[in-house]
This record gives structure tokens, sequence and C-alpha cells, in this order.
């Protein structure tokens, strides 16, 4: 079932107008095509991107006129955590798309019993046509064996049709040193040379 999402053409109205009334002022646009201006009432709006991110398409009904779009960008109000813009961008079924894909950890791993996970990337940019976009990447924590282990972009596996635009070395997340264990290691060390010192009798 495909997801639709409803939105009227942009009256003669300043974006400030738009907001108060409970719309958002948003963009279409694509490759070769002409751009429509058009709003959006703002809790489906919100919904849809929670929901489709940056990389499901799904159908915007510009009153009656349907076209499959991706969320593109937004503009964010931080004081009042609203949107108060976005731009969409027309795909075109045939032609692949780059989108940036979440990944989801899943499992666990022994060593982050001393170690924290520290992630270098929470998406994946891929490129796909819009039928084969995944959802989000699975990555499962029992990858990291030892402290200092690291996943990497190769460790994913990428369903049939999807191929990652970044390079396959690109660090994901690793198992790093917590800093109670590097405090723990400090305090050995000074601890070992210490011990270790060779001393002089004063004369």
């Amino acid at each position: 079932m495909s997801l639709v999402l409803s939105a009227s053409n942009r009256p003669d109205k300043k974006a400030v107008a738009i907001l108060k009334e409970g719309s958002v002022p948003v963009i279409v646009y694509g490759k070769g095509k002409e751009n429509i201006s058009a709003i959006v009432e703002y809790e489906p709006l919100r919904k849809m991107i929670l929901k489709c991110q940056k990389h499901l398409p799904f159908t915007l009904d510009v009153e009656g006129k349907k076209i499959l779009v991706v969320a593109k960008e937004y503009q964010f109000d931080l004081i009042h955590d609203t949107f108060t813009h976005v731009d969409f961008y027309m795909v075109d079924e045939k032609a692949a798309l780059e989108v940036p894909v979440p990944v989801e950890f899943i499992g666990n791993s022994d060593v982050l019993r001393t170690s924290i996970l520290t992630v270098v990337s929470r998406t994946i940019l891929v490129s796909a046509l819009s039928k084969d976009i995944p959802v989000k990447f699975e990555i499962d924590l029992a990858l990291l064996t030892a402290t200092n282990d690291k996943i990497r972009v190769s460790d994913v596996e990428f369903p049939k049709g999807v191929t990652s635009i970044f390079e396959p070395k690109r660090m994901i997340a690793k198992a790093a040193v917590s800093r109670a264990m590097k405090s723990a290691e400090n305090e050995s060390e000074t601890a070992e040379n210490a011990g270790g010192s060779d001393t002089t009798p004063a004369a």
C-alpha cells in the first residue's frame, strides 16, 4: 500500500501566515521538471517525515496531481521544534536515486560490557531504484568481539539492486575504550612505574 500525503497549491501568502494557519510551505522539484509550490497540513507532514525520513518515497497528492517524491531538505524552528519548510524531490522510478538509509544496531556484544559503542555514521548513502530502497540496515553488534573492533560498510549486507556510495572501508561504528577503562589502565601503569622505579638512598 503506497503512502499518500495530501497537499494544496500554495496561496499568495507569506510563509509566516501559512505557518500560523497550521500548514507548512513546501517546494517540489526534479531534474528537468517545473517546480511546484504547495502547502501541507502540519501534523500529516510531520508523521510522514518521521516515517519516511529522507530515503523512502511516497506520493504527494497536490489537488489531484500525484507525484512520487522523497523529502530532500527540511527547515526547522529549533525553539518551537517544528518544521517551517520542506523540499521534496520528484522521483523518476526508472532512474537510480541516491538516499541516506538509516542504520539500526541489533543484538549485543560481550565486549560492550567494558567498552562503549561509538557510532560514526547513522546512515549509509546508497544508490537504488525507488522500489528497491530498504527501510533500514540492521547491523548485528556481535561483529564486535574486542575493544577497538570496527564495523565498516563492507560488513553490511546490501540487498539486490542497492549499491553503497560510501567506500567499503568507511567506518560505521567501533567498540571504543571507555573512560573507566582508560582510567583503570592509567592507574595500573602509574602503579607499575612507581613499583619498578629505582631509588638511591641518601648518603
